[in-house]
Protein backbone atom coordinates (compact mmCIF):
# COMPACT_ATOMS: atom_id res chain seq x y z
CA UNK A 1 0.00 0.00 0.00
CA UNK A 2 1.52 3.30 -0.86
CA UNK A 3 -0.03 6.97 -0.59
CA UNK A 4 1.62 9.83 -2.36
CA UNK A 5 3.11 12.43 0.45
CA UNK A 6 4.11 16.36 -0.19
CA UNK A 7 5.46 18.51 2.34
CA UNK A 8 4.95 15.72 5.07
CA UNK A 9 1.11 15.80 4.10
CA UNK A 10 -0.99 13.00 2.58
CA UNK A 11 -2.44 13.92 -0.67
CA UNK A 12 -3.64 11.16 -2.35
CA UNK A 13 -4.23 7.43 -0.56
CA UNK A 14 -4.57 4.90 -1.39
CA UNK A 15 -2.22 5.48 -4.16
CA UNK A 16 -0.61 3.08 -6.49
CA UNK A 17 2.82 2.60 -9.37
CA UNK A 18 -0.21 3.07 -11.78
CA UNK A 19 -1.53 5.91 -10.38
CA UNK A 20 1.71 7.80 -10.54
CA UNK A 21 2.47 6.28 -14.32
CA UNK A 22 -1.15 8.34 -15.15
CA UNK A 23 -0.23 11.37 -13.32
CA UNK A 24 3.01 11.45 -15.22
CA UNK A 25 2.27 10.53 -18.77
CA UNK A 26 5.66 12.10 -20.42
CA UNK A 27 7.74 10.32 -17.90
CA UNK A 28 9.00 7.10 -19.01
CA UNK A 29 9.50 4.60 -15.58
CA UNK A 30 10.92 1.25 -15.36
CA UNK A 31 8.36 -1.53 -15.00
CA UNK A 32 9.92 -2.40 -11.19
CA UNK A 33 10.97 0.37 -9.00
CA UNK A 34 12.14 -0.02 -5.65
CA UNK A 35 10.54 1.68 -2.68
CA UNK A 36 13.42 4.02 -2.83
CA UNK A 37 12.28 5.35 -6.29
CA UNK A 38 8.76 5.92 -5.54
CA UNK A 39 9.98 7.91 -2.57
CA UNK A 40 11.47 10.16 -4.77
CA UNK A 41 8.24 10.83 -6.27
CA UNK A 42 6.45 11.27 -2.90
CA UNK A 43 5.35 7.47 -2.27
CA UNK A 44 5.08 6.22 0.57
CA UNK A 45 4.67 2.57 1.88
CA UNK A 46 1.73 2.37 4.14
CA UNK A 47 2.34 -0.08 6.72
CA UNK A 48 -1.15 -2.00 7.48
CA UNK A 49 -2.53 -1.71 10.74
CA UNK A 50 -4.69 -4.13 12.80
CA UNK A 51 -9.12 -3.07 12.49
CA UNK A 52 -10.16 -2.40 15.76
CA UNK A 53 -12.50 -4.55 16.97
CA UNK A 54 -16.17 -2.36 16.60
CA UNK A 55 -20.12 -3.33 16.04
CA UNK A 56 -21.13 -3.81 12.35
CA UNK A 57 -24.53 -3.10 13.21
CA UNK A 58 -24.40 -0.50 15.13
CA UNK A 59 -20.84 1.37 13.93
CA UNK A 60 -19.40 2.20 10.67
CA UNK A 61 -15.19 1.10 10.13
CA UNK A 62 -13.67 3.31 7.77
CA UNK A 63 -10.23 4.06 6.58
CA UNK A 64 -8.57 7.24 7.00
CA UNK A 65 -5.71 8.63 5.84
CA UNK A 66 -2.43 7.11 7.19
CA UNK A 67 -0.14 8.66 9.42
CA UNK A 68 3.38 9.19 10.30
CA UNK A 69 4.37 7.36 13.65
CA UNK A 70 7.28 6.67 15.08
CA UNK A 71 8.72 7.68 11.45
CA UNK A 72 6.61 4.73 9.74
CA UNK A 73 3.61 5.60 7.68
CA UNK A 74 0.72 3.85 8.94
CA UNK A 75 -3.32 2.77 8.11
CA UNK A 76 -5.38 4.36 10.30
CA UNK A 77 -8.79 3.76 11.02
CA UNK A 78 -12.11 5.52 12.35
CA UNK A 79 -14.73 3.88 13.78
CA UNK A 80 -17.90 6.18 14.26
CA UNK A 81 -21.39 5.64 14.57
CA UNK A 82 -23.97 4.68 12.00
CA UNK A 83 -26.48 6.68 11.01
CA UNK A 84 -30.13 5.19 11.57
CA UNK A 85 -30.04 4.18 7.20
CA UNK A 86 -26.80 2.21 7.35
CA UNK A 87 -27.89 1.11 10.79
CA UNK A 88 -31.32 -0.57 8.97
CA UNK A 89 -28.80 -1.80 6.10
CA UNK A 90 -26.35 -3.36 8.21
CA UNK A 91 -29.11 -5.09 10.20
CA UNK A 92 -31.22 -6.60 7.07
CA UNK A 93 -27.71 -7.88 5.60
CA UNK A 94 -27.01 -9.54 9.16
CA UNK A 95 -30.62 -10.91 8.81
CA UNK A 96 -30.32 -12.44 4.72
CA UNK A 97 -27.25 -13.61 6.32
CA UNK A 98 -28.77 -15.61 8.66
CA UNK A 99 -31.85 -16.51 6.49
CA UNK A 100 -28.85 -18.41 4.46
CA UNK A 101 -27.17 -19.90 7.25
CA UNK A 102 -30.56 -21.61 8.14
CA UNK A 103 -31.36 -23.05 4.41
CA UNK A 104 -27.84 -23.75 4.79
CA UNK A 105 -28.40 -26.03 7.99
CA UNK A 106 -31.75 -27.55 6.80
CA UNK A 107 -30.36 -28.27 3.95
CA UNK A 108 -27.41 -29.58 5.57
CA UNK A 109 -29.34 -31.76 7.59
CA UNK A 110 -31.06 -33.58 5.29
CA UNK A 111 -28.37 -34.37 3.43
CA UNK A 112 -26.51 -35.66 6.38
CA UNK A 113 -29.55 -38.64 5.66
CA UNK A 114 -28.39 -38.56 1.79
CA UNK A 115 -31.49 -36.53 0.67
CA UNK A 116 -30.84 -33.94 -1.62
CA UNK A 117 -31.77 -31.06 0.03
CA UNK A 118 -34.73 -30.19 2.82
CA UNK A 119 -37.65 -30.15 0.03
CA UNK A 120 -36.99 -33.41 -1.18
CA UNK A 121 -36.89 -34.90 2.64
CA UNK A 122 -39.91 -33.28 4.13
CA UNK A 123 -41.58 -34.03 0.77
CA UNK A 124 -41.46 -37.58 1.71
CA UNK A 125 -43.23 -36.75 4.98
CA UNK A 126 -46.68 -36.89 2.65
CA UNK A 127 -46.17 -40.76 0.93
CA UNK A 128 -46.56 -43.81 2.68
CA UNK A 129 -43.00 -45.94 2.56
CA UNK A 130 -39.97 -46.74 4.54
CA UNK A 131 -39.00 -42.54 4.40
CA UNK A 132 -41.85 -41.37 5.63
CA UNK A 133 -41.23 -41.16 9.15
CA UNK A 134 -38.17 -39.46 8.29
CA UNK A 135 -39.56 -36.99 6.12
CA UNK A 136 -42.48 -36.57 8.59
CA UNK A 137 -40.05 -35.98 11.66
CA UNK A 138 -37.84 -33.45 9.50
CA UNK A 139 -40.89 -31.68 8.66
CA UNK A 140 -41.79 -31.23 11.94
CA UNK A 141 -38.27 -30.23 12.96
CA UNK A 142 -37.40 -27.62 9.61
CA UNK A 143 -41.26 -25.78 10.75
CA UNK A 144 -39.55 -25.42 14.11
CA UNK A 145 -36.55 -24.28 12.67
CA UNK A 146 -38.34 -21.93 10.78
CA UNK A 147 -40.73 -20.44 13.44
CA UNK A 148 -37.54 -20.41 15.76
CA UNK A 149 -35.59 -18.03 13.68
CA UNK A 150 -38.03 -16.20 12.31
CA UNK A 151 -39.00 -14.78 15.69
CA UNK A 152 -35.71 -13.96 16.38
CA UNK A 153 -35.09 -12.03 13.15
CA UNK A 154 -38.37 -10.54 13.54
CA UNK A 155 -37.12 -9.58 17.45
CA UNK A 156 -33.75 -8.16 16.10
CA UNK A 157 -35.43 -6.04 13.03
CA UNK A 158 -37.87 -4.66 15.86
CA UNK A 159 -35.16 -3.98 18.08
CA UNK A 160 -35.92 -5.99 21.21
CA UNK A 161 -33.31 -8.54 21.27
CA UNK A 162 -29.63 -8.75 19.69
CA UNK A 163 -28.49 -9.97 16.91
CA UNK A 164 -26.52 -12.94 17.59
CA UNK A 165 -22.38 -11.86 17.25
CA UNK A 166 -21.82 -15.09 14.35
CA UNK A 167 -23.67 -17.10 12.04
CA UNK A 168 -22.33 -20.47 14.27
CA UNK A 169 -24.31 -18.32 17.42
CA UNK A 170 -27.56 -18.38 15.60
CA UNK A 171 -27.70 -21.60 14.15
CA UNK A 172 -26.54 -22.72 17.70
CA UNK A 173 -29.93 -21.70 19.29
CA UNK A 174 -31.87 -23.54 16.94
CA UNK A 175 -33.40 -27.01 18.21
CA UNK A 176 -31.63 -30.36 17.28
CA UNK A 177 -33.01 -32.59 14.80
CA UNK A 178 -33.99 -35.84 15.72
CA UNK A 179 -34.52 -38.96 13.64
CA UNK A 180 -36.49 -41.78 14.47
CA UNK A 181 -34.94 -44.87 14.98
Amino acid sequence: MYAKVENNVVVRYPYSVADLWRDNPQTSFPLNMSDEALAEWGMVVVASAEQPSYDPLTQVLEEGDPAQLDGVWTQQWNVRTATPEEQAQATQARITEFEQALDAHLDTTAQAKRYNDRFTCALRAGYAGPFQAEGAAFAVWMDQCNAQAYALMQSVLDGTAPAPDTVEAFIATLPPMVWPE
